[in-house]
């Protein structure tokens, strides 16, 4: 059990590296420790962190020619279940770091929020967000849980139809859409407050327009135009200025003009 909270506590260390100064890491050591304190949570969680820790590149198998292909599926087999496995265990330190905030015993929330973000926390994230009442970055989370969603299927080799059978992907979706579409009726009937918020939501959808296009590239469409207003090569100009990573901003292109085509 002291060797179980040892590991955690170093693992915990390198997803969540926290200020000292306001001591959260202590805290969330506890707290975890506590949430996996039946046997046989902490069994599950002992097997995860060894799996999640090996290394294809750390070892060097000897293959022969018989054996070789055998070989192969079986270290994709095993990359792909310590994907679910890591995916497991970073939700289950959400939900610790959520319950600390949700018992009093995180209260820097900005500095949670921002170290949530760099260590890929969206859930926390939205989580704070939400209870400081800050629509946008929710919404801005909401799609970074969306796309790692999506990623994790991806890697697994999961088809669209299977994709969009997910769940809390649906949910997740459908929540982000409605809630663009209903701005973006506000910005056309001119209620938006101020032209700070209009800026910074394009901004997101354009940044985020990948994941968007991933899941309906059709809607997207009607987003970014409900947005801008603009003709398909400006719309296009726009990805090419906010999306930065070659093979996104091409994947994107590619979605949007597909999408285009269809509703023509």
């Amino acid at each position: 059990m002291l060797y179980l909270y040892r590991l955690l506590s170093f693992e915990t260390m390198n997803i969540f590296e926290l200020n000292t100064s306001y001591d959260v890491f202590n805290q969330l050591s506890l707290i975890l420790y506590d949430s996996y304190n039946s046997q046989s949570r902490c069994q599950q969680l002992y097997y995860c962190l060894i799996l999640t820790s090996l290394s294809p590149s750390s070892s060097s198998p000897i293959f022969n020619k018989d054996s070789q292909s055998d070989s192969v599926y079986q270290t994709k087999e095993l990359e792909e279940s310590n994907c679910q496995l890591l995916a497991s265990l970073l939700s289950e330190f959400e939900l610790a770091v959520i319950e600390s905030i949700e018992s009093g015993l995180l209260k820097h929330l900005e500095q949670c929020a921002t170290l949530s973000s760099e260590k890929g926390l969206y859930k926390v994230c939205e989580y704070i967000h939400q209870t400081c009442g800050n629509k946008l970055l929710v919404l801005k989370y909401q799609m970074l849980l969306l796309k790692r969603i999506i990623l994790a299927k991806v890697s697994n080799n999961s088809t669209y139809t299977s994709i969009h059978s997910d769940h809390n992907a649906v949910k997740l979706a459908s929540c982000i859409f409605q809630c663009l579409e209903h701005n973006i009726n506000r910005i056309n009937k001119k209620f938006l407050v101020d032209d700070e918020n209009y800026d910074n939501l394009k901004l997101i959808c354009f940044e985020q327009a990948e994941v968007l296009a991933d899941w309906d590239e059709e809607r997207t469409l009607k987003v970014l135009y409900g947005l801008t207003n603009a003709s398909i090569s400006e719309m296009l100009e726009l990805v090419n200025s906010y999306v930065k990573e070659k093979t996104s901003n091409q994947h994107t292109t590619y979605l949007i003009l597909r999408a285009f085509f269809k509703c023509r």
